[in-house]
């Protein structure tokens, strides 16, 4: 129980996009599988029946996927913007501590008494 509370706290006021990605798993599950039950009792052959699975598949987890990227959209852009902030500031301080280092071993060389 424990757990689960630890669980609530980590990812605050994100649990309708988890109930949703969850319900969207489960529909999307239920909705190939209906799909391959009806395509079984269907009169077409093996080989047709196979393509038509395979391609009605692909479409809905497509159609999931996307619909799921879409729900979780902000928090995506979010977690983007953060590494761009991140990288910026790591670029800032590589090409201030490679000007630093470049300027004392510059002072070292020329000034070797200094």
């Amino acid at each position: 129980m424990s757990t689960l509370n630890d669980l609530f706290v980590a990812i605050p006021g994100q649990w309708e996009k988890v109930i949703a990605t969850f319900l969207l798993i489960a529909f999307g599950m239920a909705l190939s599988h209906l799909w391959a039950r009806y395509l079984a009792r269907g009169e077409i052959s093996a080989e047709k029946r196979r393509i038509h699975l395979v391609w009605a598949r692909n479409v809905i987890w497509f159609l999931v996927l996307f619909i799921i990227i879409s729900v979780w959209a902000s928090t995506i852009a979010g977690f983007a913007l953060s590494l761009a902030a991140v990288a910026g500031a790591v670029l800032i301080v590589s090409v201030n501590f490679h000007a630093k280092l470049t300027r004392h071993f510059h002072l070292k060389l020329t000034h070797p008494l200094a």
